[in-house]
């Protein structure tokens, strides 16, 4: 997803200069060599920008993935209402989206999320059911889940 913003950089690295394009030791190089060179310079420029959007992208979306999960375990559990709801959502995206930037481990990913949301859960509803400890198990193991994608990119 390409924000205003992003479509400005994107043209200004198109028009980029090189900046050797002022040292004379690069003036003197011939005119292919020196149009090869500057376009290897905006394709490393492209390359940072693209890896930079896709980083941004994923920690978004790992955010949504797990606002959701904390959404979906709050309205499946009993005794939840709209803001309890509203706020599961809420920490969870935020939980989501600081895993991803902290790049946590995929067992801590799972720890984290399972203790956060039985917490969040005991502070908005004011107690804990045996249905909410039955449902961490699928959370923790989603969780882990978004955690063991992380390294396995970072893997490769």
């Amino acid at each position: 997803m390409m924000l205003p913003s992003d479509r400005r950089e994107a043209q200004a690295l198109a028009l980029a200069r090189d900046p050797r394009d002022s040292e004379l030791w690069f003036q003197n190089l011939p005119e292919n060599r020196r149009s090869e060179m500057v376009e290897e310079y905006r394709t490393s420029l492209r390359r940072t920008f693209e890896m930079r959007l896709a980083e941004r992208d994923r920690a978004i979306r790992e955010a949504a993935c797990m606002g959701g999960a904390f959404l979906i375990a709050d309205v499946v559990c009993p005794g939840g209402s709209f803001f309890s709801a509203l706020g599961s959502l809420v920490l969870g995206g935020a939980l989501g989206y600081t895993c991803n930037r902290l790049d946590t481990h995929q067992v801590v990913n799972g720890i984290l999320g399972v203790f956060l949301f039985l917490i969040s859960q005991y502070v908005l509803l004011d107690s804990v059911s045996m249905f909410h400890a039955v449902a961490c198990l699928p959370l923790g193991v989603f969780f882990a889940l978004l955690g063991f994608q992380r390294e396995a990119r970072r893997a490769f």
